[in-house]
């Protein structure tokens, strides 16, 4: 084979590698890639279109943050880091030195908690005259610790505890308060206190218009509208009075004012006829169940 021949052989299998390889690179590879700039140029298309609506969104956040910052500045409440149910016992007693004292039991209900705030549960119950159980309620609501009722129940009783005593009212209660906390940073430090919670006055509610002239109680027998349920057993209930003496009461047993009639153990109450006056009707005592029970006061 000649040089001549044998350079234009090279040249002819050079040319034809050269021509299937731009072949390819048109007919295949940049199709490929203008395929994939189309989809990468339709995604820049689509976020462009939303970007309004995420600037929008974006301020409405803003907004938000803005408006929760101002209203913790303007909170005139104390945001604590925790509170143990010792310290809110401890509130409670601030309360009662300054608006009157109350004989309450204070029960723990639990706790709930989430990522940098919580609440603890309890309950209290006792027994209380109109002004110093509304000057608590007041002073818990509008106090300066974040202290949220969430239920009470409460009603007025008439009667004469004492012999020859004339009447008396007083509003045996049972109330269920959450304490808020949580870990909020930079809050400027609140100068109200306690002593700055004005009660207003009101008439009692519960005075009743027309009194019943109810019969002392000579006997000391269980003022029931004023008592807690203890447990209960087979046609028997054991009771705590408003002293806190224990007494262990059997179905027909009297008591002030009426009998215990009934005792349920399916459903944990106990329920008494009580004669006010001429005026008949049924009364129960329901079993209150807790995690942990406080001290009395």
């Amino acid at each position: 084979m000649s040089f001549k021949l044998r350079n234009t052989l090279i040249l002819l299998v050079t040319a034809l590698i050269v021509a299937g390889f731009s072949v390819w690179r048109l007919l295949f590879f940049y199709p490929r890639e203008i395929d994939d700039l189309r989809g990468q140029l339709k995604k820049v298309d689509e976020s462009v279109v939303q970007i309004p609506d995420l600037e929008t969104s974006l301020q409405k956040v803003r907004k938000t943050i803005t408006d929760r910052e101002e209203m913790l500045a303007s909170l005139d409440k104390t945001v604590e880091e925790n509170l143990s149910m010792a310290e809110a016992f401890a509130y409670l007693d601030k309360i009662q030195d300054r608006y009157g004292s109350i004989a309450f039991t204070l029960t723990y209900n639990g706790e709930k908690e989430s990522k940098g705030f919580g609440s603890r549960s309890f309950t209290i119950t006792g027994e209380s005259v109109y002004r110093t159980l509304f000057s608590l309620i007041w002073a818990l609501e509008r106090g300066p610790k974040l202290f949220v009722i969430e239920g009470i129940s409460m009603r007025g009783v008439e009667g004469s505890t004492q012999q020859g005593g004339g009447s008396s009212l007083v509003i045996p209660f049972d109330m269920k308060v959450r304490a808020l906390y949580a870990n909020v940073t930079g809050l400027p430090p609140i100068k109200r206190t306690l002593s700055d919670v004005k009660v207003p006055r009101l008439r009692n509610l519960f005075y009743p218009l027309i009194s019943k002239n109810l019969p002392p109680n000579t006997r000391g027998l269980v003022e029931v509208e004023r008592a807690e349920l203890r447990a209960v057993l087979p046609g028997r209930a054991i009771v705590a009075d408003h002293s806190g003496k224990v007494r262990i009461l059997s179905e027909g047993d009297e008591v002030y004012l009426g009998y215990l009639t009934k005792v349920d153990q399916a459903d944990n109450y106990a329920e008494f006829t009580l004669n006010k006056g001429g005026i008949v009707e049924r009364f129960r005592l329901k079993l209150q169940f807790a995690a942990e029970e406080g001290e009395s006061k």
